[in-house]
């Protein structure tokens, strides 16, 4: 698991609290026990998630009941809401549910996919705090980045600033398995790191450097290999 782009989201930043959004069967709740998170809260709209690993809880570890992990069923946009506490980390992993109908799509896209979501996230961020999102492709990636580039204005961020808060990794491989360019993608399952506050030198290096030793593509990343520019030429192509 320290191989995938995942991992790199809970790297080189605050261990306090993790907002996982999400949480599915309970891979980034490892993933962040791994990396030395205390307090981790694992979002699942779906009740049946954590009743399926805790019925598999001999294999699993019963990964929603370790120490410091706290399971909630709801909404995540509705908890962020309600909530009054602020995260180091925010984390969002492939939470997109297309029905047959494309109901589940329309849904994703007027609910998450927005400059109002991915401000509601921002805003729940300590100074510092990182909000990461696990994408399917590029067309979700650009998406999400436009959305945050809007998000990231009415905080204040200059154009000219906008590529040092967000960096993007691409997925060569995944638990050993290479799945680049699965689909035609010319980014595959990207993950996109925002930050409320520009990234620092020393941190862009580690995350380029860290992509780099696991096998994985640095797409963006602020300073040490910057495509910001090159990201709006994807978005063109959509």
């Amino acid at each position: 698991m320290r191989t995938t782009t995942s991992y790199l989201a809970f790297q080189d930043a605050p261990k306090e609290r993790v907002l996982i959004i999400g949480a599915g069967g309970g891979q980034e709740v490892l993933t962040a026990r791994m990396a030395g998170f205390g307090e981790i809260e694992a979002v699942d709209i779906n009740a049946g998630s954590f009743r399926a690993v805790r019925a598999l809880s001999q294999f699993s570890g019963n990964l929603f009941h370790q120490p410091g992990v706290t399971p909630i069923v709801s909404d995540g946009r509705n908890y962020i809401r309600k909530t009054d506490k602020r995260y180091d980390l925010i984390y969002l992993s492939l939470v997109k549910k297309e029905s047959e109908n494309g109901l589940g799509l329309a849904l994703t896209e007027k609910y998450i996919f927005t400059e109002e979501a991915v401000g509601e996230y921002l805003k729940k961020l300590k100074p510092g705090g990182r909000l990461a999102f696990l994408l399917h492709d590029e067309t979700e990636l650009m998406k999400v980045l436009l959305a945050a580039e809007k998000s990231l204005k009415d905080e204040g961020i200059q154009d000219a600033q906008m590529n040092n808060h967000m960096a993007v990794v691409g997925t060569y491989q995944h638990l050993g398995h290479v799945v680049w360019g699965m689909g035609g993608s010319k980014i595959t399952r990207p993950l996109l790191i925002l930050s409320n506050e520009p990234f620092s030198a020393t941190s862009a290096r580690r995350l380029k450097e860290g992509a780099e030793s696991i096998h994985q593509i640095p797409v963006h990343v602020p300073y040490v290999h910057d495509q910001f520019s090159w990201l709006h030429t994807i978005n063109d192509e959509q």
